[in-house]
């Protein structure tokens, strides 16, 4: 039995045969996301969903092709973008992605984030996970409103969800790991939040109905067949089902992005976001840590002297570089600060303590290597004080193409360390979707925690 998985990502789309008998993920593809769109507005960071859309039927014909006994079609998108839909199922606006920061604007008064936060009442926001941030859905639409520019009876969709749609042509639903990420989900009624919803004055958009796992929102019809296509997963969600991360693990996902993540029975925090998880489980997580993005700027300081002159090393050969510089530096008390976009750590980056010494590439980025495994030490105890994990599970691209940055991490937390064994852990998140779906439990392939270093 074969399914389709595709992986809506900031960076790629990605797709793989997801074979059950042989439970692996086969013939990969990807395309490279849409540019951002050029911004009007300083801040804006949109894409144009059309354009993913057919990205990802695309890729969809490139898996038909190689294995055309294709069963089903499942998804998993970024989370906390957002396209605003018509009746009819077609995008009324560029989809905002999750890094834009316009609603940080204040010009003359207080930014709309700000009101906002004024507006929320503690209680509320608990329930909803504490999940509002600056480039969530909930901002921005709030900001639509004071402005004037809400458009009544429109669809907020995730990204992932309106590629089900146009892929279906099929009425929008939503799966609650993507309903959340909107920050209007109520954790304890396991549906919107009705109330914040009036409150802000979103009510009359018209709201995806909330599905489980395994519903199925239509049907693409094409090169003869009809295949099913399934509610797309938040892909933060669907990677650590991908990971397979267990109770007794903190995960790491280091991407161009970073999440600190762990699993639990009960929606209530210390102060972390929560999102819903599967089967009655949640993820404490707090997320928009500095990691891949804020990296690339400084490889992109260090490159652009090579782009002048046209002496670029592929991509690869640069990280692999960087990696071999940081770990023979000695940065002394040099320190780097990534907060070079809004972020959970500020929103201004810095460079302090520079001696001549350390005034090079090597000790500059083995300095924010050190930065970043001191910020996961920081906030891993908002998730629980007593950091009680025994293991970190680490995923996302960023590891395997740094590995003294593993190093740093693992050696803060002093404890074991584990790396997913497939990179596309999003797409192997599908493929558990898609065992679980068809009643197969997916083994003890999927107990298995490969390349665990001691302390």
């Amino acid at each position: 039995m074969f399914y389709a998985g595709l992986d809506v990502g900031s960076t790629f789309l990605k797709g793989g045969v997801l074979d059950l008998a042989g439970r692996c993920v086969r013939q990969t593809v990807r395309r490279a996301s849409p540019n951002f769109l050029s911004a009007a507005c300083p801040g804006a960071r949109e894409v144009d969903p059309e354009r993913m859309a057919t990205l990802a039927s695309e890729l969809l014909g490139d898996l038909l092709a190689v294995e055309p006994r294709i069963e089903g079609v499942l998804l998993s998108g970024q989370m906390h973008g957002l396209v605003l839909v018509s009746p009819s199922g077609s995008a009324l606006r560029p989809a905002i992605t999750w890094q834009d920061t316009r609603t940080l604007q204040s010009g003359a008064g207080k930014s709309a984030y700000e009101l906002l936060q004024e507006r929320l009442d503690p209680v509320v926001s608990e329930e909803i996970g504490r999940e509002i941030g600056p480039g969530h859905p909930a901002t921005q639409l709030w900001q639509f409103g004071l402005r004037g520019e809400l458009p009544c009876g429109a669809a907020p969709l995730s990204i992932g969800d309106f590629i089900a749609v146009r892929l279906t042509g099929a009425a929008p639903v939503t799966h609650p790991t993507n309903a959340s990420a909107h920050g209007l989900y109520s954790l304890p009624a396991g549906d919107w939040h009705h109330e914040l919803i009036a409150n802000l004055g979103l009510q009359t958009l018209s709201w995806p109905a909330i599905v489980p796992e395994g519903t199925i929102v239509g049907h693409w019809r094409g090169q003869g067949r009809s295949l099913p296509v399934f509610v797309p997963l938040g892909d933060q969600q669907a990677a650590l089902l991908g990971v397979d991360l267990r109770d007794d693990e903190l995960s790491l996902n280091i991407a161009t992005g970073s999440q600190i993540s762990c699993r639990s029975n009960s929606w209530r925090s210390t102060g972390s976001q929560v999102r819903p998880l599967l089967a009655g489980t949640y993820l404490h997580t707090l997320t928009h840590l500095p990691a891949g993005r804020a990296l690339a700027r400084l490889l992109g300081l260090f490159v652009e002297p090579l782009v002048r002159l046209g002496q670029v090393p592929p991509e690869a050969e640069i990280w692999s570089l960087l990696d071999s510089l940081a770990r023979n530096a000695a940065p002394d008390n040099l320190l780097v600060d990534l907060s070079f976009f809004p972020c959970r750590t500020g929103q201004m980056g810095s460079f302090t303590h520079i001696q001549e010494s350390s005034l090079n590439w090597g000790c500059i980025f083995s300095a924010a290597l050190k930065a970043m495994a001191e910020n996961y030490w920081t906030f891993a105890a908002r998730l629980d004080p007593a950091r009680p994990w025994k293991e970190v599970a680490y995923s996302g691209g960023l590891v395997q193409k740094l590995p003294l940055l593993r190093e740093r991490i693992t050696a803060r937390f002093r404890c074991r360390d584990r790396v997913a064994e497939n990179s596309e852990d999003a797409l192997s998140g599908l493929l558990v979707y898609a065992l679980h779906h068809a009643g197969l439990n997916p083994g003890s392939a999927w107990n298995k925690h490969p390349q665990r270093n001691g302390t």
